[in-house]
């Protein structure tokens, strides 16, 4: 990376010349501050520019390994603290890049500017540069405001560097002062598959610039994509930033944008207005829009609550002894912010998370403080959800954090009965060692009915040593009987 080219100091004060580390003798004494003004006031006009960074620069990799075997040093740097290995990875070029780091070259090197060779590779979009600098002890993440490596990657929506990035414990919700965090930045630049990796890996829908959130960043901008992103997973529609304006403020009028986020507004409206009735006079109160997301948390909490007091006072009336089912219960919205709208009836990015088996980001909205019971209208909670899709590394998240092991669905459908579904074993096994029960509440829903119906082996994680009793199952037409034996 070249630094930008500054006038050049009067006669009278030569360049410092250069030792064979590549420091610059005339200032070992110096301040770092009065080190680092001397030089951004040196002019970089390629005149000491050397061969090896050519070389490296333009990925001659035969060039390079000549001049290294004639003793050029490979950390010999241009006055702007440019080395070759940042021309190498700026380039792009892996094989010179790494020809340099086994010969000695300083893979955390920063020039005049803060960019390290990693930051020079996210800037090319090289994921091999990157995968080769962190073998190499590259830091991905310093702690000192630097050029970021993971918000360049963003910025160009070089995906695969970020994913890399990410994968090697860089904070996802970090955020820069100039440039906010890595969703706010894929946000403002419009880049769809940076924002939707980021928010499946859990990146905090709401955190941005400070007051400025991503639905700011994309109102500004022209993708209607994005701004579907961010309302799918619960962005805060009306949060204002230092301006107070919300995001529709900022939309141009008249365009998509604007139309997007005026429909998401009334679909919140008619959300609201479909609530109980202490919940709509609470809402009209203006209470929940005024309460921060710990507030509302709870608030969904009394919610539970309530529900879960209404649905036993039910039971306790009704008479025999078989338990009401789920379509008796009231159809009560158990959502963790009452801010999220979803175009999907009341699905959240739990389920979503669940469904595709995300544990990142399951993890990060569990930790965030989503509630691992949520349901939708149906009454399919994430637990429902990974079973269907057969994570056991989802399902053991969930059952760690207090999920209902035995939760049952307007169909019926038992987490049990969805992991016989899908075939998982695991799923199966993790289920009945949380005490999932293995009798149905229904007929129509019958675990190992549905195993064996679909041909999945799952059958003998469910025929366990019980009392004497006999089990018909059907398979492809014809009765089996299996006999258990206590």
């Amino acid at each position: 990376m070249h630094g930008t080219c500054f006038p050049p100091l009067p006669s009278s004060s030569p360049k410092p010349p250069l030792t064979v580390d590549g420091q610059h003798g005339q200032v070992a004494g110096r301040s770092l501050q009065a080190l680092t003004l001397s030089l951004i006031c040196v002019s970089d006009c390629w005149a000491d520019r050397s061969p090896l960074h050519e070389a490296a620069a333009q990925g001659r990799l035969l060039a390079l390994k000549t001049l290294i075997a004639q003793g050029v040093n490979v950390n010999l740097v241009t006055i702007n603290r440019v080395s070759s290995l940042h021309e190498a990875c700026l380039g792009g070029h892996v094989a010179c890049a790494k020809a340099l780091l086994e010969n000695g070259a300083h893979v955390n090197g920063v020039t005049v500017h803060g960019a390290t060779p990693l930051f020079n590779a996210c800037c090319s979009g090289s994921a091999a540069c990157v995968n080769v600098l962190l073998e190499f002890g590259a830091k991905a993440q310093f702690e000192v405001h630097l050029a970021s490596p993971i918000h360049e990657a963003v910025k160009r929506g070089h995906r695969e560097c970020m994913e890399i990035l990410l994968a090697n414990n860089v904070n996802i919700d970090h955020e820069v002062p100039q440039l906010g965090t890595p969703l706010y930045v894929a946000c403002t630049y419009q880049r769809v598959d940076c924002v939707k990796k980021l928010l499946e890996l859990g990146a905090s829908v709401d955190h941005g610039q400070w007051l400025d959130t991503p639905l700011h960043a994309a109102a500004r901008q022209s993708n209607v994509e994005v701004i579907h992103l961010l309302t799918d997973y619960g962005a805060n529609l009306k949060r204002r930033n230092a301006q107070g304006k919300s995001a529709l403020d900022l939309a141009a009028p008249k365009s998509s944008v604007e139309q997007a986020l005026l429909l998401r507004e009334d679909h919140l409206t008619r959300t609201c207005a479909a609530q109980p009735a202490t919940e709509l006079e609470f809402f009209r109160s203006g209470g929940a829009w005024s309460l921060d997301f710990a507030e509302q948390l709870k608030w969904s909490a009394e919610l539970a609550r309530l529900g879960e007091s209404i649905m036993d006072g039910k039971q306790g009336d009704m008479d025999g002894s078989k338990p009401a089912g789920p379509r008796d219960s009231p159809d009560i919205r158990l959502l963790s912010n009452p801010l999220m709208s979803d175009a999907v009836s009341d699905w959240s990015p739990m389920h979503e998370a669940a469904i595709y088996g995300h544990q990142l980001s399951l993890r990060n909205l569990i930790s965030q403080g989503w509630l691992v019971n949520i349901i939708t209208a149906d009454h399919v909670s994430p637990l429902h959800e990974a079973c269907l899709g057969g994570h056991p590394s989802c399902v053991k998240i969930l059952l760690k954090h207090g999920a209902q092991v035995n939760g049952v669905t307007t169909d019926w459908h038992t987490p049990l009965f969805n992991a016989c579904v899908s075939g998982s074993r695991d799923c199966v096994n993790l289920l009945l060692q949380h005490g999932a029960s293995v009798q149905p509440e229904s007929d129509l829903a019958s675990p190992i009915h549905e195993a064996a119906r679909r041909g999945k082996s799952v059958e003998n994680f469910l025929l366990k040593p019980t009392p004497s009793r006999d089990i018909l199952l059907l398979k492809e037409g014809k009765k089996r009987r299996y006999i258990l034996e206590q």
